[in-house]
């Protein structure tokens, strides 16, 4: 019989009937470690937060019914867990920590409570600080007690890059690899296209198509193309790699895509949806090859970009060139001197500049937001080691890509729509309304007033853009409006969205990485061989189902970004920084530092000037001496004292008055 054992925060169990006011509601729980958490993955409903004391003894992962009380105060009422429905995987991973006479493993996802390991023979053989596999053999009944676990393996090879992206693959379930029906049926493909698959599709390989992407992109699904047309106007024709005509429901590989739902993207590797006999070959439209696609021909006013008239097909193509956004990129500033590759149409890319121009402008004019935020570009080692990190901003070049994939999604979308054909929809909501105060009281920080907070209207978040543009602290502004956006998510419902300002939207453009862009896919090839959309199906729950899917990927692909910012900073631990204030809590502040572009924290026991408490209302910490405040936006000067990847934390302390030499950008 198991002793209760507990470590960490305690939360107060309750036992609840839902009362008449209250809502009941299933999803899945996503926790913290400071007890409360989230019921995410609701059908048509935002999360719901649940407060410590009401979560009981579910953890991260499990399938739960909830209650939801009526709004407080212009904000969603919380909710309390009712009933565990199923419990979450059990093979869980982490770091294992002596105390006294027992054994703790700190899971590396970190939304766990620390798991007490049952003291048997293979635990008693690890030492402290090794990395093991267990299996939760007891979960807890509430929150007040630790769950049990026993060590199933040691793992080796945990804090090498594969293994920790292996590591974080498996902790959160997402499937890898492909089942050996799907390789048998992948070795059966011709190297050729079949004559059969050109019936009733147009030639489009005399047009002079182009792809544009990555230096580091092998999967090329979409090439775009631009002719003139009657009248002053240009035709923009978007090629999309045609899948559908590879993948077949009920086929094997069919099924692995299903399960996947999307390709997940690290620094050094990638985990694909599809083999890379499609993915990097036969659905890849490479240069100078024949390739199947669906093709969006939209004709447009030259002007601003308007579109007149469009038709959607199925094609054939073969791509001109393959151009990576830094080539184009040159093009754009160099001209004629820029390094091309031979018979690139330098003219058309001039044409595309100015289309792409008008496009965006048309589309910032009716709302669209224009967000400038850097990503995260990783230096690797040939050993997959990470050696530095960087923000890397748009270009002329990535925004000429984003505007046409734009306009083919938002012209499938609204075709779709007038047709009433069955698809997946992009969407995306305002922001929440309980998100509003704090939104308004972090620009304040900045000195930046907003006098309407209209949060069924884009322009007023433009409006802050606009005035941020000039601002020291740009970056950390564009941050906090991100950050109160609504996630986008896949709906049957056509129901606009939000940070487009468009009235329908789906997405058409990456069948090769996405599965809801298959399904759009194949209910094109549906209606084009003649389907009556009224015969058209999705899959049942398709939009919780794969916007689930897409949640747990971006979490993986965050996580392991995280570590790999560790790994950066490693070597780096006990060096001083110059960094920003990006946010308070009663936890410390997190900061960013520019060069190397890394987060991290420093708790509050760390700040040592002054006593510091956090002021939610103000959302600053505020010092016993009234001078004293730490608030987002400020600079800070700090040391590394910690930067652990498998965990990915990164941590500073205030750095002493008397140490003033300045750290030099690495």
């Amino acid at each position: 019989m198991h002793v209760a054992k507990h470590r960490g925060h305690r939360r107060q169990e309750t036992r609840h009937r839902p009362a008449r006011h209250e809502v009941t509601l299933e999803g899945r729980f996503v926790g913290h470690r400071d007890g409360y958490g989230f019921v995410t993955d609701i059908p048509d409903s935002e999360d719901v937060f649940i407060p410590a004391k009401f979560v009981g003894g579910v953890l991260d992962g499990d399938r739960v019914r909830a209650t939801q009380g009526p709004p407080r105060g212009g904000r969603s009422g919380p909710g309390r867990i009712i009933e565990i429905l199923g419990r979450r995987d059990p093979i869980v991973r982490g770091r294992v920590q002596r105390d006294g006479p027992d054994y703790w493993m700190e899971p590396i996802n970190r939304r766990l409570p620390d798991i007490f390991l049952e003291p048997d023979e293979q635990t008693l053989a690890i030492a402290d600080g090794d990395f093991v596999e267990a299996e939760i053999t007891q979960f807890p009944e509430d929150g007040s007690i630790a769950p049990y676990g026993r060590v199933t393996r040691i793992v080796d090879d945990a804090l090498t890059p594969d293994g920790l992206v292996t590591l974080v693959l498996d902790d959160m379930g997402l499937p890898t690899g492909f089942s050996a029906a799907t390789m048998a049926e992948m070795a059966a493909l011709p190297d050729g296209i079949p004559s059969a698959a050109l019936k009733e599709r147009e030639d489009l390989t005399a047009l002079p198509f182009v792809t544009i992407d990555g230096p580091d992109a092998r999967d090329f699904d979409d090439a775009v193309c631009l002719q003139p047309a009657p009248r002053g106007q240009v035709r923009l024709l978007v090629a999309i790699a045609d899948v559908a005509a590879y993948v077949l429901p009920g086929s094997a590989v069919d099924a692995d895509a299903q399960r996947k739902g999307t390709s997940v993207y690290f620094p050094h590797k990638a985990e694909p949806m599809l083999p890379d006999r499609l993915s990097n070959n036969l659905c890849s439209l490479m240069p100078k090859v024949r390739r199947l696609t669906l093709t969006c021909d939209m004709t447009l006013d030259r002007e601003h970009g308007e579109l007149r008239d469009y038709r959607i097909y199925a094609s054939i193509i073969r791509s001109q060139a393959r151009l990576t956004y830094g080539q184009v990129q040159d093009c754009f500033e160099r001209g004629a001197g820029a390094d091309l590759p031979q018979g690139t149409p330098t003219a058309m890319l001039a044409e595309m500049r100015e289309l792409a121009t008008a496009m965006r402008k048309r589309r910032e004019k009716r709302g669209a937001l224009n967000f400038v935020f850097p990503e995260a570009r990783f230096t690797v080692g040939e050993d997959g080691e990470a050696v530095d990190v960087r923000k890397a901003f748009p270009t002329e070049a990535t925004r000429l890509i984003e505007q046409f994939m734009l306009e083919a999604n938002e012209t499938v979308a609204a075709h779709c729509v007038e047709l009433e054909i069955p698809v997946l929809h992009r969407v995306h909501d305002p922001p929440p309304q309980r998100d509003r105060e704090t939104l308004v009281n972090d620009l304040g920080n900045f000195g930046l007033r907003v006098r309407h907070v209209a949060v069924d209207d884009p322009r007023w978040i433009n409006e802050m853009l606009r005035k941020a543009e000039d601002h020291a602290d740009r970056e950390q502004i564009e941050l906090i409006l991100l950050k109160s956006m609504s996630q986008a998510c896949y709906r049957a419902a056509d129901d606009g969205h939000f940070g487009l300002a468009a009235p329908h939207y789906t997405h058409f453009t990456s069948p090769i990485r996405r599965y809801p862009d298959l399904i759009v896919h194949r209910a094109l090839h549906a209606w084009l061989g003649g389907t009556s959309p009224q015969r058209i199906t999705l899959p049942r729950g398709a939009g919780e189902d794969y916007s689930a899917k897409e949640r747990l990927a971006a979490d993986a692909e965050s996580r392991v970004s995280r570590m790999f910012r560790a790994m950066v900073m490693e070597p780096h631990v006990g060096e001083l920084f110059d960094v920003l204030v990006t946010g308070v809590s009663r936890f410390g502040a997190n900061v960013t530092l520019d060069q190397p572009y890394v987060e991290g924290n420093v708790p509050l026991d760390h700040l040592y000037d002054d006593h510091y408490t956090y002021d939610p209302h103000r959302n600053v910490l505020q010092g016993k001496k009234r001078t004293n405040r730490i608030k987002p936006g400020m600079p800070l000067r700090v040391q590394l004292v910690q930067s652990d990847r498998l965990t990915g934390r990164i941590e500073f302390i205030q750095a002493k008055p008397h140490r003033e030499r300045r750290k030099k950008p690495i």
